[in-house]
């Protein structure tokens, strides 16, 4: 029948003894050393024998016991026979060997629980019915084993360790070792501590490696599950078993799983985007025609977030002429960015080509998922007009005082704020500055009669009227004007407008 075998320091003797007589008490065969005496070579030999024959190795962690040789002898020993380990930290820390091991914490000074002695009965039976007698004072010596120290040679020993170390069978080095050093006899210039060293980082390397053979096999067992649910087709759930594998295995995906199954992060609305630029912004309905027009001219802090994008520098967001003038003239921001006349935040961007408005819309569309572009010459008027025909967004008589202009008495040098003029001169929807501040960029291909944005236009619309305009006829609904699509002026802005 197997027994335990409980390694331990001198130093602790009194808690080792008490574990020994409790493990017994529960039925357990027990091989311990109560003596004091010397080590010999019939003594290590006995402990060979003992470790040979155990079916469960405990060992009693302390910093004495951690720096005995001879616990370290028998745990190395164990360690190259498999034995099953069981750790029990009784004070100091757990040890470097044990990292991986599942050690029970009894530091204070407790004997182990009925879940420790269940993990134990796993490796070693129980004796049933009469408890064992307490054992003999020291372990029994196997006959074939008492003359080993009277027959013992050091030479012999030598030549044997060597043949063990050439195979590469540590067990056997590790005993021969312990018995050349057990006998105290002289063997050099041979030094059993160097090549117990050199045996034991052997022995650890191979230890650390099975180990690491080991993880990479349950690692690729565990990933080839997570690929069967993935096979299973359903993003969500394959996503939810590679989180669970992440856990015991950080970022290991060989086969990028996760870049065809992570969740798409939720996409930004526009309408909160375009907010952080300017708070009331809206999309304004305009009933039955299946789209809404931004409440109020774009501005500069709503632009700024595609320069600090880097839509300068990205190709896809252009169209193909515009991304030609966008190289072929340096444009890397808009014309009067960094003029304190033009660049107040709720100011409306000035000195932005027709090019550069719709790589704005197709930016803000590309990152909102939505679909976002300048509005179309119709739209922007039955947006400015509504249905009755006026003459101006707030009705048919022209009144300077209603928005950004330069009609005598008015007389104005540069934009204004887009909100300044809220609730004087909207139009009938409640869109602002339709007329005044910044002529508006129209989707619309003057010339060709499209609205398709890759037409070859040599002019595209513009509508509403700027602050420099000084002849009440551009402010009206209905008053056309033409530019250049890569014209830059600082009469000219953009307004958006999304399909509803």
């Amino acid at each position: 029948m197997a027994h335990i075998f409980i390694s331990y320091s001198k130093k602790n003797k009194e808690y080792a003894y008490q574990l020994a007589d409790y493990l017994e008490a529960n039925g357990f065969r027990i091989w311990i050393d109560r003596t004091e005496i010397e080590y010999g070579v019939d003594w290590w030999d006995a402990i060979v024998a003992g470790l040979r024959g155990c079916g469960a190795f405990i060992v009693v962690m302390t910093p004495e016991s951690k720096d005995s040789q001879w616990v370290k002898r028998e745990v190395f020993l164990a360690e190259q026979q498999r034995k099953p380990m069981f750790p029990l930290l009784l004070n100091g820390e757990n040890w470097e060997l044990f990292v991986l091991t599942q050690y029970i914490d009894r530091r204070d000074g407790s004997l182990p629980d009925d879940d420790f002695l269940n993990r134990l009965g796993r490796h070693v039976t129980r004796s049933r019915g009469a408890v064992p007698p307490p054992p003999p004072s020291s372990p029994l010596i196997p006959a074939d084993l008492k003359s080993a120290e009277a027959a013992f040679d050091v030479d012999d020993a030598i030549i044997a360790f060597n043949v063990a170390y050439r195979a590469r069978n540590w067990s056997e080095a590790l005993q021969i070792l312990g018995r050349i050093r057990a006998s105290e006899q002289d063997p050099s210039p041979f030094d059993p501590d160097d090549a117990e060293r050199q045996v034991q980082a052997i022995i650890e390397a191979e230890k650390v490696q099975r180990e690491r053979e080991a993880w990479e096999a349950e690692r690729a067992k565990r990933y080839r599950r997570v690929q069967a649910t993935e096979a299973m087709g359903d993003p969500g759930t394959t996503w939810t078993a590679l989180g669970r594998f992440w856990e015991t295995f950080p970022d290991y995906d060989p086969e990028h799983i996760a870049d065809r199954v992570r969740p798409k992060p939720p996409r930004p609305r526009s309408i909160d985007l375009l907010r952080q630029g300017l708070s009331s912004f809206e999309w304004i309905p305009i009933p039955g025609k299946g789209y809404r027009i931004a409440k109020y001219p774009l501005t500069n802090a709503q632009f700024k977030v595609f320069v600090d994008a880097k839509g300068y520098q990205n190709q896809q967001w252009w169209t193909e002429a515009g991304w030609q003038q966008r190289e072929g003239k340096k444009w890397t921001q808009p014309r009067y960015w960094t003029d304190k006349q033009w660049n107040g935040s709720e100011q409306p961007v000035v000195g932005v080509s027709w090019y550069e408005a719709v790589a704005y819309a197709l930016w803000l569309s590309d990152l909102t998922g939505e679909s976002i572009m300048l509005p179309t010459e119709d739209q922007w008027q039955y947006a400015a007009q509504g249905e009755d025909g006026r003459q101006y967004p707030w009705g048919n008589d022209w009144d300077c005082k209603k928005c950004n202009n330069s009609v005598k008495p008015c007389d104005s040098n540069q934009t204004t704020p887009v909100r300044q003029y809220e609730g004087k001169g909207d139009s009938p929807f409640k869109v602002v500055d339709m007329a005044g501040n910044v002529w508006e960029w129209c989707l619309t291909d003057y010339d060709n009669l499209t609205n398709d944005i890759y037409s070859a236009a040599n002019n595209r619309v513009l509508r509403g009227g700027s602050w420099d305009n000084y002849d009440s006829g551009w402010f009206r609904c209905d008053y056309q004007d033409v530019f250049n699509p890569l014209n830059r002026f600082d009469g000219i802005g953009f307004r958006l407008a999304i399909s509803s």
